[in-house]
């Protein structure tokens, strides 16, 4: 029997539509339903926006409903996307529309946390770049918090432009820039992906999940360096993809794409340049595995070779100072591995201890392990499977998913949380196609005439494991549970530790003192003094601060370090840090849930002959200690 046409379709010729506006059936059958579920998504989204506004807003007021209400919040953005993307009768235009639309939403909820100035200290550092560079017109100028930061100027160079053009401040045009990038990562990544997988679907369900890792809400939509290198980094391999397969006459149009995103990449950021280099070698190398064509050989061949060319061009013609960066990163974990492999008992215990939040969130982590480790077993057995008929992108991506295991080990090393939090942000996106592509083009194994159990695995039982993987990369991303909301002031709490009593502060200093001066203060202050102040912040003096008394211990600690000045935020006495120091990292505590900092200690320099206070806004306070420490 002829399966019934839409309504559609009986009024008009089927093969016809299809071929004038390129669309494919199902996109058709879509048509026939009208535009209601796309605006029933949308209206979703606007009242989740509404209700993070509402949480928001709550939590400055100090509500006791705002944290559990943000979790329905969140989940009215992404639910909705999620069971559209998973079901088979979506056509591949809303699987797009919908892709933006979630992208952009994820990137509101970041804004609203601070719609009027960056708050979290990566934002703040390139803040001072692009600073530096409309005050001076020149680039390469020395940013004391973050040294590499003017050594890639790509996103500097992009904001600057946009300021002297439209007149916006540096803290709006990088929204505009950043909102454009986001949306063009997540676009190049479908893209990509549905030239991988063959399915609209697939790409979509990948994208979506690419979106629930644990950095994209917030550490990957602020205004950072590699933020933006990841929409180029998809434009790269987008490109790559389709000169390897497309024909003569767009073949060359891709090609020039690929170089501008291969030289925009190159003056961004390193790390992100760095993979996708390594990517392409990949990539080129699963080619002769599977006897790719001659013609993408070489495509890919090239394509490897001018990513490798601009990464080691620009590393030793403009920023050679970056291998001391990466190395001192490199630093920590790999002692941490060393003490481990020597049986250092002490190491391990601090190695394995369980990570800190609520039990709740502890258990939301693991969860969305285990979704992602089951939906990447059932992949990989997949692309085992059809091992003859796979392409070299597909095998390159299997290899790169592994990527997510290798993330999982680093968790187990001391010191490596950062490491591994970055890692996330790139093998994330093979891992999350390879999970697409097994969970939804694979089938549960059920009886004959048992077809229900496949239709409801398909219809819920995917989309839950999509939820819990979204809900765990809350959990275990940025900013911790303490941070997830605004609020008041927090000692030791990154971004809830800067507030515009701080700003302020920092804002006098740098219009009262020259810059690059040596100051002396705590972690988020840090970031104040060094971006807004234009100062020379300096770490490894937190026992200035937490001395009893000022002794010529102290003293010859200023003198050594070369310190102007103090800055002392006397709220820090008002509890435990959240993030498990005030100064650095290094400084000696004692046990868990003793104070180790009063008040005492840091009014002792009023009392000191030498020591004048030069700034007090009643928490705040700046000393001047240039006449001991013989800075002048």
């Amino acid at each position: 029997m002829r399966k019934p046409q839409p309504r559609l379709a009986r009024r008009l010729d089927l093969p016809k539509v299809a071929r004038q506006l390129e669309l494919r059936p199902d996109d058709l059958e879509a048509m026939d339903r009208g535009w209601m579920p796309l605006a029933s998504v949308s209206v979703l989204l606007g009242l989740g926006l509404v209700l993070v506004a509402v949480v928001y807003a709550g939590a400055l007021a100090g509500a006791d409903w705002a944290p559990a209400l943000r979790w329905l919040a969140l989940l009215m953005l992404f639910v909705p996307v999620a069971l559209r993307q998973f079901s088979p009768s979506t056509s591949r235009q809303e699987r797009l529309i919908l892709i933006g639309m979630l992208a952009m939403a994820l990137f509101t909820v970041k804004v609203l946390y601070s719609p009027l100035g960056y708050k979290f200290s990566d934002e703040l550092q390139h803040w001072r770049t692009a600073q530096d560079i409309l005050e001076t017109h020149r680039l390469f100028a020395p940013n004391f918090i973050l040294p590499v930061s003017p050594l890639y100027p790509g996103l500097e160079i992009l904001t600057t432009a946009a300021v002297e053009l439209t007149g916006l401040s540096i803290f709006q045009a990088g929204l505009a820039i950043m909102a454009v990038a986001r949306l063009t990562l997540v676009l190049a990544l479908f893209l990509l992906f549905e030239r991988d997988a063959r399915s609209a679907r697939v790409a979509g369900v990948a994208t979506l999940l690419y979106m629930a890792h644990p950095h994209f809400l917030f550490l990957n939509a602020m205004f950072t360096y590699q933020a933006l290198a990841l929409s180029f980094m998809a434009l790269v391999l987008l490109a790559a993809a389709r000169c390897a397969a497309g024909h003569s006459r767009t073949r060359v149009a891709w090609r020039i794409v690929f170089g501008l995103a291969l030289l925009a990449l190159a003056a961004t950021h390193h790390i992100t340049m760095y993979l996708t280099a390594g990517f392409l070698v990949l990539w080129l190398l699963a080619g002769f595995v599977v006897h790719s064509p001659r013609s993408q050989i070489w495509s890919q061949l090239t394509s490897a070779v001018l990513a490798v060319a601009a990464a080691v061009g620009w590393l030793l013609l403009v920023a050679p100072d970056t291998q001391d960066y990466l190395v001192n990163g490199l630093n920590a974990p790999l002692e941490g591995l060393a003490m481990i492999l020597a049986g250092e008992t002490e190491a391990a215990a601090q190695t394995f201890r369980p990570p800190g939040g609520p039990l709740i969130d502890k258990l939301i982590s693991v969860a969305a392990i285990g979704a992602m480790l089951l939906g990447l077993g059932l992949g990989w057995w997949r692309v085992w499977q059809r091992r003859g008929a796979q392409n070299a992108l597909a095998v390159a991506l299997a290899i790169a998913a592994g990527g997510y295991l290798a993330s999982l080990g680093l968790r187990l090393i001391s010191d490596s949380g950062e490491l591994t939090g970055r890692l996330w942000t790139f093998v994330f996106a093979p891992s999350a196609l390879i999970w697409a592509a097994g969970m939804i083009q694979g089938k549960l194994p059920s009886p004959p005439r048992q077809a229900w159990i496949n239709g409801a695995w398909t219809k819920w039982g995917l989309p839950a494991l999509a939820i819990v993987i979204f809900l765990g990369g809350i959990t275990s991303g940025w900013p911790p549970y303490w941070g997830r909301l605004p609020g008041p002031y927090l000692p030791g709490a990154a971004e809830r530790s800067m507030n515009p009593e701080g700003v302020a502060a920092g804002h006098w200093i740098g219009t009262e003192f020259a810059p690059g001066n040596r100051i002396a203060t705590d972690f988020p202050d840090y970031m104040i003094a060094g971006a807004y102040g234009h100062q020379y912040p300096v770490f490894g003096l937190s026992n200035v601060f937490t001395a009893p008394e000022f002794t010529e211990t102290e003293l010859e600690d200023l003198k050594h370090y070369q310190i102007r000045y103090l800055l002392v935020d006397r709220r820090l006495a008002t509890g435990l840090p959240k993030q498990g120091y005030y100064f650095d990292p290094w400084e000696e505590r004692p046990p868990e849930g003793v104070n180790w900092l009063d008040e005492s200690k840091l009014l002792k320099f009023d009392h000191v002959p030498g020591i004048s206070r030069v700034f007090d806004s009643g928490n705040v306070v700046i000393y001047d200690v240039g006449a001991l420490s013989g800075v002048r």
